[in-house]
Formats: structure tokens, C-alpha cells, sequence
């Protein structure tokens, strides 16, 4: 409990650096959101015909995670290009918080 509060009580005291970083974040992804599909998501998104299909995500030795967030995205938000970068987009941010959470304080 005690470490929550101070959880809480950092987030609180760093928001402005918080909302810094999110903006810069945006920034960077924000030109990509109307893009088409590109490189590795052709084959991976758009061309994969098992994409909807739940019961294909446990038969790779790799990548599982990926493969449920792909099927997840798809049957919730569709074949959209945005979609997909938008929940790259939320695992980015997601990212660079923690990273600034836990990164070593000089005292």
C-alpha cells in the first residue's frame, strides 16, 4: 500500500513531464496514422487470412502475445491501418512511462 501512494504521489508531482512526454509521443506517431499498411504488416495484417481466427495464436512458438493483440485488434477495430498503430501507439507510450518511472533518481 505504502508503495502505491508513492506511486501516485510521483505521478502527481511529475505530470507536467508526463503530458511532455505523451505530447512528444503523438508527435512522432501522428503521421503514421493515415498511412497504409507498410513493410512486415502486409504479410503479417493485412495478407494473413487467419488474422480473425483465434485458435491460430497458440500454434506459434513465438509471438503469441502478438498474435492475440493482432486478433483482437482486428475484431474490434478492423482492417484499419490506424487501428493497428494505435495500439502500437498505447504499448509506445505505455513504454516510455515505465521507463521514466524506474529509471534511477540522482539525490
Amino acid at each position: 500500500m505504502q508503495k502505491d501512494l508513492r506511486l501516485i504521489t510521483f505521478i502527481k508531482a511529475n505530470w507536467v513531464n508526463f503530458a511532455i512526454l505523451l505530447g512528444l509521443i503523438l508527435v512522432a506517431y501522428f503521421n503514421s496514422f493515415n498511412n497504409a499498411f507498410l513493410s512486415d504488416d502486409i504479410a503479417e495484417i493485412r495478407d494473413n487470412p487467419n488474422i480473425g481466427n483465434l485458435s491460430n495464436t497458440s500454434k506459434s512458438p513465438y509471438g503469441s502475445i502478438r498474435l492475440i493483440l493482432y486478433w483482437l485488434t482486428y475484431n474490434t477495430l478492423g482492417l484499419s491501418p490506424a487501428a493497428f498503430r494505435l495500439i502500437n501507439y498505447f504499448f509506445h507510450t505505455g513504454s516510455v512511462f515505465l521507463i521514466y518511472i524506474y529509471q534511477p533518481r540522482r539525490r
